[in-house]
């Protein structure tokens, strides 16, 4: 279920996410990019959010199709209507995490930036 989760997660983030190298923000990130532009230790970072929000969700919600995707809009307080779910429990505990980004290294590899 974790990487099931782990995969939804990175992709969700990426295809809301713009490359900012260019001045104009640039193109969205899923354009030229994928979950295996992240280290080892990039994606063991997001498995560890993960699975400490999935400690905290409660069960009769933590199968919910598009969870991780939730996790990745509320805790970047992004709007959608993607989002309306279990709105009370699921947003305070996703916001509760904090806002990340996800930015291009100059080895151009993906990386998270709290």
């Amino acid at each position: 279920m974790l990487e099931r989760m782990l995969k939804q997660y990175i992709e969700t983030a990426l295809w809301s996410s713009y490359d900012e190298r260019e001045e104009d923000g640039g193109e969205l990130l899923d354009k030229n990019f994928s979950i295996n532009d992240f280290s080892k230790s990039e994606l063991d970072k997001a498995r560890r959010d993960l699975s400490l929000f999935l400690d905290k969700v409660p069960s009769n919600i933590k199968n919910t199709k598009d969870l991780a995707h939730d996790f990745w809009f509320h805790r970047n307080h992004l709007s959608s209507h993607l989002c309306k779910r279990e709105e009370g429990q699921i947003y305070e505990l996703a916001k509760s995490f904090g806002r990340i980004e996800i930015y291009v290294g100059d080895d151009k590899n993906l990386y998270f930036n709290r």
